[in-house]
């Protein structure tokens, strides 16, 4: 009777070939009070990966093509299938089994990618022999559910056999690479993505497996770049950054990011950064994590030429405006600013453009240009750290009476 109420309700929702379905689940709605539950009582949450990964929960991460999502999502497995701090997030399981499911490349350029980090980290490919498992969409496609035809989802033999798999072969982490290749579903349709997700979700929990989607935004506008931390712009129905329980983007460092850094035009595409896009579980985070794309050369080179280039990703820490500044240095541009550009006129936080004349920018150019051994700040630079010292209180906004022009300012 239990099981025909489950039938029963899964056919309602034209869900066919439930991924899981235990003998102890309840035949009727009840209301589970906790009287009987202390707070020490409740399990922790089981984090496998950072605060992005967790056992029983459905993940994703955001970002536009060709970035490096692909790059970051099997270092992540390799990070995991070794118990590595690689690139900022700390596994919390010791070394665990991952599987790739990577639905756009051959497997062949799968394994390139991870020999690739290997060699990248120093990692001894026998130390992920048996813990890191890749699936290539070109061999087999794994398509977890489809459109009935009617507007409704059904849930796919692929589903029952994804859940079977991962509980055959222990494995505690599974990334989707990427989502929309892996149902036969109107991405822009709210309530099917929402079933989908909902499907992931069930193979999470059945199998206490963390599963990871990889996803496209969608296109920006015209002069416009992808927005680090916005979980909205996803591609399609804004149901999968409902559904998910942490999200992630990925985007190129900008151009005023890199003028604020002083990285080169030519190498800004180099460098992406990762932040939070949807932190349901955890705080958010305060800063992005920065990583810088490196070029491995494999060791399959043959008559015809030396091995492949393959990418790796590596932690990259944005330099400090403050660098070569010395206390000294500080204080005479203080001292600079407390005396104004000219008798009876204050220094304005606004730009050259903005300010003119009267730019806090020129205090900066002052004291620099007398000191040879003095490093030039970018405006961008100059901005940071004069907005800092307004946040510190170091320095204050105050309107005065400017002597020269006569008016308040």
């Amino acid at each position: 009777e239990m099981q025909a109420a489950i039938n029963g309700a899964r056919k309602k929702w034209d869900i066919e070939d439930p991924v899981s379905v235990t003998e102890d689940a309840p035949s009727e709605l009840i209301p589970a009070f906790i009287s009987d539950i202390s707070e020490t009582s409740i399990p922790k949450r089981r984090w496998l990966y950072g605060h992005h990964l967790a056992r029983k929960f459905v993940s994703v991460t955001l970002s536009p093509g060709a970035v490096g999502k692909t790059s970051l999502e099997l270092t992540d497995m390799v990070a995991m299938a070794t118990n590595r701090n690689l690139i900022g997030d700390i596994p919390h399981e010791g070394a665990i089994k991952t599987w790739a499911l990577n639905l756009e490349d051959p497997h062949d350029e799968l394994l390139r990618r991870v020999f690739a980090i290997c060699r990248h980290f120093t990692i001894n490919p026998d130390e992920i022999r048996q813990t890191i498992a890749l699936h290539s969409g070109r061999d087999r496609r794994f398509i977890i559910a489809k459109d009935t035809g009617n507007g409704n989802i059904i849930a796919t033999p692929d589903a029952e056999q994804l859940a079977k798999q991962i509980k055959a072969n222990d494995i505690s982490c599974v990334s989707i690479d990427p989502f929309v290749k892996s149902h036969y579903a109107n991405e822009n349709d709210n309530k099917q993505i929402d079933d989908i997700i909902s499907l992931y979700g069930e193979v999470a929990e059945d199998t206490s497996c963390a599963v990871s989607l990889v996803h496209h935004v969608r296109k920006p506008a015209p002069g416009a770049s992808s927005t680090a931390g916005d979980v909205n712009q996803a591609r399609g129905a804004s149901a999968l950054g409902a559904a998910v329980r942490s999200a992630r983007t990925v985007t190129v460092m900008t151009n005023e990011e890199a003028e604020a850094f002083s990285v080169p035009q030519e190498r800004r595409k180099w460098y992406i950064r990762v932040d939070d896009a949807k932190a349901n579980m955890q705080p958010p985070q305060e800063h992005a994590v920065w990583l810088e794309r490196h070029s491995v050369t494999l060791d399959n080179a043959d008559m015809e030429g030396p091995g492949d280039n393959m990418p790796a990703l590596a932690l990259w820490t944005p330099p400090d405006p403050f660098d070569g500044l010395s206390s000294e240095l500080v204080k005479k541009i203080l001292d600079q600013i407390e005396k104004g550009p000219a008798d009876g006129v204050r220094y304005s936080p606004q730009s050259r453009t903005q300010a003119k004349a009267r730019s806090i920018h020129l205090a900066f150019d002052e004291v620099l240009s007398t000191d040879p051994l003095a490093e030039d700040k970018s405006d961008a630079q100059v901005a940071k750290i004069v907005q800092l010292w307004l946040k510190a209180g170091l320095l204050i906004r105050e309107k005065y009476h400017n002597k020269i022009e006569r008016r308040d300012q």
